[in-house]
């Protein structure tokens, strides 16, 4: 397989899933969504962007909202009861993008430096 097949557009969306898997494992830690989207991009997407796309991306993280903010937006019930969904988020889906990544570099499909 070379990068312009369907294992490009996988790897892709694993590296996208491992991203929101973060994001929301960093929120459940304490960080406020701005700080743990940012902490997320730049741990699993940055590195795959260009200098000029990687500021963008990084200059709007800073617009999420708030905490609560974000809970009423989603029209969760408590704050007890997001972190409970968000938990369970991150358990079933964390394990599946450690599996797919380990798959991938098992059949030297990563491609770590390309985008």
């Amino acid at each position: 397989a070379d990068n312009t097949s369907g294992i490009r557009c996988l790897l892709w969306l694993n590296r996208a899933t491992s991203f929101i898997c973060h994001l929301i494992k960093y929120i459940l830690a304490g960080k406020e969504p701005h700080v743990a989207a940012n902490d997320a991009y730049v741990e699993y997407l940055q590195p795959y962007h260009g200098y000029m796309l990687g500021t963008f991306v990084q200059t709007i993280m800073y617009g999420a909202p708030a905490k609560e903010k974000m809970f009423s937006l989603l029209q969760l019930e408590s704050e007890a009861a997001a972190i409970a969904q968000m938990t369970d988020f991150v358990r079933m889906l964390e394990p599946l993008t450690v599996d797919i990544l380990a798959h991938m570099e098992r059949i030297q499909c990563n491609w770590p430096d390309k985008a």
